[in-house]
């Protein structure tokens, strides 16, 4: 009992400390503390609110038809070639009938493999502009191999006919299609400006000549007239 009473009094006295009223200072901060979680509190609603809410609206962005993400497929499906000469092949449209002379001309290629490897190696400083002007312009990939037969890829090849260039424009022809020729300059030996204007004129040759390309290819060599004269004549036949 004795020690019961000290015991009681020291409660009570901690009692009377706990419930006493508090001093400004402390009021203020007690309020402060109160204040910051009441908005911590508010501040974590609105996070619980927004995520998922934004988590909603980058999973409908990755889904929707405008971003980005079927060009980067796009990019991927690509094929590449580290050969040019294969993507041409690739890219071929023509059907080429088989006869005797388009036979004699394929047998004599293959029996000259060293001939064809000159000529790819010819070709390797021009061949990628002029698959480039072609492929811009839509045409045919083709008519990339049209230098092979008209000037074995030589920028200054020169006919007897005084046919010249990569593309053997005649002079006449060449200012036709804008190729200046004077005594300085000669833009049929120029590559870059002589594709422009030869792909301008196979443009031209198909269109006139019922936009077949076998016409027009022949067309090139030998004169559009020839060709459809040559067209009408067979035609009546």
């Amino acid at each position: 009992m004795k020690l019961f009473l000290p015991f009681l009094a020291l409660f009570t006295v901690s009692a009377c400390q706990v419930t006493a009223p508090t001093s400004s200072s402390e009021q203020q901060t007690n309020q402060i503390v109160e204040q910051y979680v009441g908005q911590q509190d508010t501040f974590d609603a609105q996070v619980h609110e927004i995520i998922p809410e934004e988590k909603e609206g980058l999973a409908n962005l990755v889904k929707s038809k405008n971003t980005l993400a079927p060009k980067k497929a796009e990019v991927i499906n690509q094929v590449t070639y580290e050969n040019l000469w294969l993507k041409l092949a690739n890219g071929f449209q023509f059907e080429v009938d088989e006869n005797s002379r388009v036979a004699k001309q394929r047998d004599y290629y293959l029996r000259h493999p060293n001939y064809l490897k000159q000529i790819s190696k010819r070709a390797e400083p021009f061949l990628y502009l002029i698959v480039e002007q072609i492929e811009n312009k839509k045409l045919p990939l083709e008519l990339a191999l049209l230098p092979i037969v008209e000037s074995t890829f030589d920028p200054f090849a020169y006919s007897p006919a005084s046919a010249s260039g990569l593309w053997q424009f005649m002079p006449a022809t060449g200012k036709r299609f804008g190729l200046q020729q004077d005594w300085w300059y000669d833009g049929r030996r120029d590559v870059y400006a002589s594709t422009q204007a030869a792909l301008a004129y196979m443009e031209l040759l198909h269109k006139y000549l019922d936009e077949n390309w076998l016409y027009a290819i022949a067309a090139y060599n030998s004169g559009e007239g020839r060709v459809e004269r040559a067209v009408k004549k067979y035609k009546t036949k």
